[in-house]
């Protein structure tokens, strides 16, 4: 495309340069060349034809930047600030306009949004920029569609989170999302590039790793299908560890994988252990998730009161190289579990639910779905501020709405698409985390179904350690063991926290029954968790009133260590036998 606008520019003459229209035209539906891209680079050649025409010297190098998702073209001799405004006034102020941008701004600077930031934010908000060049931009942008999704955070807030989400870095690329093929031979083989994304799918039929094939020669020759089974699963699963040892093709992603072992029929001895593989996936997965988090939070805390862009830079790639060391260090942990699930998937691969796999697959859209909603939202500029913020609330609800009608129409595997469709929302559109909690508790069976998921309840225990007072939240949130145990040791730190789960309305869903029906005689001064062997165990310190010898009252210190419903331990002193309740 370059070298035809270059032949065509050196030229010169209107001949050309008409042809060169009907040329453009009719590479933009051979290529498929995006259209904007096309547009701008055909107003440059326009210059400098002008310019040619005039006798001017005009060097007709050219260059394309790739920016994140945008594109950028500069053209020596063309100055870089005169592109930058074409691309910054996409459209024109009208009056209207330049109302509903003042409004924006005096609504940040209320915020303590500083003058210049609010005036980048308001322009994204507003929908008179889109195109993001500069990592100021960048932050803006981030801050208009967080502010949109959160018109009650503060300036810190907004920041923080924005920064926050620009220095993640993640261990492996988003990728794209490529619906299995139905094979009427063979079984679906992913293909990958070399960033680790599967591509494509091709059918594939290896009759030595084919285990339909196996089991029926094996009951041919008189074998229990058990034990059929057994049998040839070992031994395609042999064949396939050293296969994959001696290609060292790349692996599937972990998150594919963890999706191709749900949707496998499994037998029971091969359930088990796919079962717990996903599990230490989901494990492994949170535990980086908040050591990321955790990082690019201590930063963002760091950078939000910088104002020089060079230092922002700078500091954020220190933190961001922090954060890909800790990636380095997730992926070297998973590669293991992924060759083992390799393992499992070419064994079994002939008892693949193919429709499992593409709803569920199909139910991660819904970020990219969401985010076109929000483009969308912020490119319209007949709508105020406020309008805005209520139609992509609007929108969120009609995302959730549809993810679960769709679980609802598919009873073997909908909530699986419910958890991962959740998942990928609330992960991806973080600026949204707060919105879609609203519609979750609003909704407490789907609250509770979409916290099977561990990612979905590893975001849900950290927005409550920050937020520990949503009390509603919190207490939907500690009747699933795993959630009231990461909270209670958050509680040791944070003393918010510890305050609102010792509250009588939250400290009922801890306790078991037989110490919930005393809550009127106890007191629970502290909790804490402590492990028994292989057991978790929740400790509370109670004190509890009575009447020594039955008549003086008193109060009996003790300490009860528990499990759910069951009463491990309980420590008290010596002379509590003689208090009556």
């Amino acid at each position: 495309m370059l070298r035809l606008l270059r032949s065509e520019k050196e030229r010169g003459s209107s001949k050309y340069f008409k042809n060169l229209l009907d040329k453009l035209n009719r590479e933009i539906m051979k290529e498929n060349v995006l259209v904007m891209c096309l547009v701008l680079l055909l107003a440059i050649n326009v210059n400098v034809a002008f310019a040619q025409m005039h006798g001017a010297t005009v060097n007709a190098t050219m260059e394309m930047e790739i920016l994140g998702e945008e594109t950028n073209v500069t053209v020596p001799g063309v100055p870089r600030e005169e592109t930058r405004r074409g691309a910054e006034m996409e459209v024109e102020i009208t009056p209207r306009v330049q109302i509903y941008i003042s409004t924006c701004e005096a609504a940040l600077q209320e915020r303590n949004v500083p003058t210049d930031v609010a005036e980048k934010a308001c322009k994204f908000a507003v929908g008179v920029q889109k195109q993001v060049q500069t990592l100021g931009e960048r932050l803006a942008k981030c801050i208009a569609e967080t502010y949109l999704a959160n018109p009650n955070a503060t300036y810190g807030e907004l920041k923080q989170q924005c920064i926050q989400k620009i220095i993640e870095v993640l261990p492996v690329p988003k990728c794209p999302i490529v619906p299995l093929p139905h094979c009427l031979e063979g079984y679906p083989r992913p293909l990958m590039d070399d960033k680790g994304c599967v591509v494509s799918y091709i059918c594939e039929r290896i009759p030595a790793l084919d285990l339909r094939m196996c089991v029926e020669k094996e009951i041919a020759a008189g074998t229990e299908i058990a034990e059929a089974m057994k049998r040839c699963a070992e031994e395609i699963r042999r064949m396939v560890r050293e296969r994959v040892r001696e290609t060292a093709a790349p692996l599937p992603p972990a998150d594919m994988l963890e999706v191709y072992l749900r949707c496998i029929d499994l037998p029971e001895d091969a359930r088990e252990e796919a079962l717990e593989l996903a599990d230490e996936i989901s494990r492994l997965t949170v535990e980086h998730r908040e050591a990321v988090s955790s990082i690019a939070s201590t930063c963002a805390t760091q950078l939000r009161n910088l104002t020089s862009e060079d230092e922002l830079a700078r500091i954020g790639e220190e933190c961001s190289q922090r954060i890909r060391e800790v990636n380095r260090e997730f992926k070297e942990k998973m590669k293991e579990l992924e060759e083992r699930i390799v393992e499992i998937y070419e064994t079994y691969k002939s008892m693949l639910n193919v429709t499992c796999v593409n709803e569920i697959l199909s139910a991660r859209n819904v970020t990219i779905e969401m985010k076109e909603k929000v483009e969308e939202v912020l490119s319209n500029q007949s709508l105020e501020i406020e309008e805005k913020q209520m139609l992509i609330r609007a929108k969120l609800s009609e995302v959730l709405e549809n993810l679960r009608e769709r679980a609802r129409k598919l009873p073997d595997f909908g909530n699986l698409t419910l958890r991962e469709g959740i998942r990928e929302l609330m992960t991806e559109r973080r600026e949204l985390k707060n919105e879609i909690l609203g519609i979750l508790k609003s909704d407490k069976p789907m609250l509770r179904e979409v916290m099977k998921d561990s990612v979905v309840k590893g975001e849900i225990v950290n927005t409550l350690v920050e937020n520990p007072e949503d009390r509603e939240l919190l207490v939907e949130a500690i009747r699933d063991r795993e959630a009231k145990i990461e909270l209670i040791k958050h509680a040791r730190t944070r003393l918010e926290l510890k305050r609102q789960l010792l509250a009588q309305e939250t400290v009922r869903e801890i306790l078991p029954t037989v110490l919930r029906q005393k809550l009127e005689k106890i007191n629970v001064t502290d909790l804490d968790v402590e492990e028994i062997g292989n057991r978790t165990v929740v400790r509370a310190e109670v004190i509890e009133t009575g009447r020594l010898f039955f008549i003086i009252p008193v109060k009996v210190p003790k300490v009860v260590k528990f499990i759910e419903e069951e009463i491990i331990a309980e420590q008290r002193p010596w002379w509590a036998f003689l208090v009556v309740s």
